[in-house]
């Protein structure tokens, strides 16, 4: 297949696309339909119609709002709304998530324990930005999320950073996550080029606010470089040190416009679709399964593999990270 029909089937997969589609069946009345968005989203008219002309699209947060405000489901976009493809979700709003169902949390780790069981499984991961699972054993990157969610979807909190503490049991839960994720035989990763810069941009955004404090800021440029190192150490050798486990790190050549990922065996599969860094949706049936891997494998073929023998690239990716988080 050659790099002009990936793009092509990617631009058909688009998520942003589908929504800019829906929202045209939905408003036959283009002028309607700018006036709506400009005052839902908050934005310039013209910045409006270079969405619905799919010259830029829309960013998650959005998608979001968008989807709230009329009723659409964006995992009805992704994979169809036919009952065959339909989702059983683990988590079924954005609202619930939120709350930290620790109930569903824990049925979030039986699962993985149970494909840790079959003699083969695999996982992928397409990340624009930090992954709550990613750095689950980190409680400091872990309740940075949930303050950033927080001020992004209630306008009126005034939170601290250093008032959000998750319950003990939930980042024990979390800490579990981390230890069956890395049982996994498999785990490949396919990075946005700007993951950590927008990470750290939301930082510097909080600290100008005074929202958070600079002993808090250290702590979070620890997990890091933390991060980081663990990160290299799995890309130089190919596979986790301490569980033995196959390791791939690639990173895109094209911005990443929507996160996901996929754990699955013989007869166990999980895929699940991440917007605004937590989770979303997650689906155990296995054609959604197939729709987000074929997904990745488009993705993997417009990125660069740093992992194993791509010293110098691997090398300069990490030094230029290290950089940007010691700037913090």
């Amino acid at each position: 297949m050659t790099k002009s029909t990936n793009i092509s089937n990617m631009e058909d997969f688009n998520l942003f696309h589908r929504l800019v589609d829906e929202l045209e069946r939905r408003f036959p009345q283009k002028n309607i339909l700018v006036n709506e968005l400009t005052d839902l989203l908050l934005i310039e008219k013209e910045s409006v119609y270079r969405r619905l002309r799919k010259e830029i699209p829309f960013t998650l947060m959005e998608a979001g709002l968008i989807a709230t405000a009329f009723g659409i489901s964006l995992d009805d976009l992704v994979f169809g709304v036919n009952n065959e493809m339909k989702s059983n979700y683990l988590w079924e709003s954005y609202e619930e998530y939120y709350l930290f169902d620790q109930d569903k949390l824990a049925r979030f780790n039986d699962f993985i324990k149970e494909i840790c069981k079959s003699e083969f499984n695999e996982s992928a991961f397409i990340m624009n930005t930090f992954d709550p699972f990613f750095f689950s054993q980190f409680d400091y990157l872990t309740r940075f999320v949930i303050f950033k969610w927080m001020h992004k979807f209630y306008r009126d909190v005034h939170t601290q950073f250093e008032e959000v503490k998750p319950e003990d049991e939930y980042l024990r839960l979390k800490n579990e996550t981390a230890i069956y994720l890395s049982k996994l035989k498999s785990r490949c990763y396919i990075f946005d080029p700007a993951f950590v810069t927008n990470f750290i941009n939301d930082i510097h955004y909080f600290e100008s606010a005074h929202l958070i404090e600079r002993k808090s800021i250290e702590c979070l440029k620890d997990d890091l470089f933390i991060i980081m190192d663990k990160l290299e150490e799995s890309a130089t050798t190919g596979y986790y040190l301490q569980t033995g486990s196959k390791f791939e790190l690639y990173v895109a050549n094209i911005s990443i416009g929507q996160s996901c990922s996929y754990i699955g065996s013989e007869n166990n599969f999980l895929s699940v679709l991440i917007s605004f860094e937590l989770l979303t949706c997650s689906s155990k049936r296995k054609k959604n399964y197939e729709a987000v891997k074929n997904w990745f494998q488009r993705v993997k073929g417009l990125s660069t593999q740093i992992s194993v023998s791509a010293d110098k690239e691997r090398v300069l990716f990490f030094n230029r990270q290290r950089a940007l988080i010691e700037k913090l």
